[in-house]
């Protein structure tokens, strides 16, 4: 079972750890070798300063195990996402993905790209509705176009 939680200061320890402990899985990831637990807390923090929302995901008996990064703009969201390698394949990203659907469905367009040999992130994109929209020498481009829909009453964010 897993939780999703806005991210805080208070997460990165464990956070960090679980980054730290599958390094070589997130290698490719442009940020995963250069990270430091005061890089990440900057980075928790200057999200918490923004619009943008970084989403923990949560294992019920192992903790954090990756997160989800929403880059939001008045009609956009840029979304990034990492799980740790003993995760991966094993449908927890789709579930978060889907966790997040309402707050997908208030905005025009959803946006991603992904490294071209990151297979497993490119079928999790494709198997929650986003389209290649573009490729280049290293990159895959995703999009998913929505009708906004207000959610009444209720504050997802």
């Amino acid at each position: 079972m897993i939780t999703l939680i806005v991210s805080s200061k208070h997460d990165s320890v464990k956070l960090f750890e679980s980054i730290e402990f599958d390094r070589n899985h997130l290698s490719a990831l442009v940020w995963a070798n250069s990270i430091t637990k005061d890089s990440l807390e900057q980075f928790i923090e200057n999200k918490l300063d923004s619009t943008d929302i970084l989403y923990t995901i949560l294992h019920h008996e192992d903790g954090p195990i990756g997160t989800i990064d929403l880059r939001i703009t008045e009609r956009t969201v840029d979304l990034g996402f990492w799980i740790g390698a003993k995760y991966a394949r094993k449908g927890f990203m789709k579930r978060s993905l889907s966790i997040l659907e309402p707050i997908f469905n208030q905005y025009e367009k959803l946006t991603a790209k992904v490294k071209k040999e990151n297979i497993g992130s490119l079928k999790t994109l494709e198997s929650v509705g986003f389209l290649r929209t573009d490729i280049d020498d290293n990159w895959i481009y995703y999009e998913k176009i929505n009708q906004p829909v207000e959610l009444a009453g209720s504050d997802v964010s």
